[in-house]
């Protein structure tokens, strides 16, 4: 009897160890389990690319649009990372732009809300860099299709360097224009009447013009001799073909 008491005493240590050992096996279990779950989200937030409303950055272009009032500006002192960052979580924010002195050490970040350039353009400011982007799906969805250009509505190849003269139209854009020599030209295409184009910017300042010629035009374009000026002229609709 003493022998069977001996024999049921041994079971349930036995018994009681295996539970001890199978509790903290769980215990372990729930812990490493609890670690890789705070492992998996610090990886997730670590690993989120910074301003994730945003598209990839697009180094070498300028997205134009109209500048928001909470835009950092002339004097930033962060970098296309963080200007990316700042209009991904500033509301209505739907462009941004870096720019860089390519002579100081000057950096301007802008916040864009309206009139983007879709897709954007190259930048054609030789005193500074830039790198733009879209967030919040901006300029992400395709535009409907374009229509076929009306005969002779297509404009002939720039032309760097040239001034092809001619009579300014009313509609002209003008001085303190905001786009490149591209979108000139582009206006001039889609505007009825313009047989050509020209587009101005300053050799000491950023102004830039942009000029539609109806009539009177230089066939062939001249060389540029304003020496405060660089020229690209184009024509259009067959101008001077």
């Amino acid at each position: 009897m003493a022998r069977a008491s001996l024999l049921v005493a041994f079971s349930l240590l036995a018994l009681a160890a295996g539970a001890d050992e199978s509790c903290s096996s769980g215990a372990e279990e729930a812990a490493l389990l609890q670690t890789g779950n705070s492992q998996g989200r610090s990886i997730t937030a670590h690993g989120a690319r910074a301003g994730s409303s945003c598209a990839p950055p697009l180094p070498g272009k300028n997205n134009g649009g109209s500048n928001m009032g909470s835009s950092p500006g002339s004097g930033y002192g962060g970098d296309a990372s963080s200007c990316e960052q700042l209009c991904g979580s500033t509301g209505g924010c739907q462009g941004w732009t870096f720019m860089q002195s390519t002579q100081t050490s000057t950096k301007q970040c802008w916040l864009k809300d309206a009139n983007l350039y879709c897709p954007a353009q190259d930048s054609t400011d030789q005193y500074n860099t830039y790198t733009s982007g879209f967030c919040n799906g901006a300029c992400s969805s395709p535009g409907p299709t374009p229509s076929p250009p009306s005969p002779g509505s297509e404009c002939a190849s720039p032309l760097p360097g040239k001034n092809n003269g001619g009579s300014n139209m009313g509609s002209s854009p003008g001085s303190g224009y905001g786009g490149d020599a591209s979108s000139c030209e582009q206006l001039c295409g889609s505007t009825d009447g313009c047989q050509g184009w020209t587009f101005i910017q300053s050799t000491q300042t950023s102004t830039k013009q942009c000029w539609l010629k109806d009539a009177n035009l230089y066939c062939p374009a001249q060389d540029n001799t304003d020496q405060y000026n660089t020229y690209t002229s184009g024509f259009c609709r067959g101008a001077c073909r």
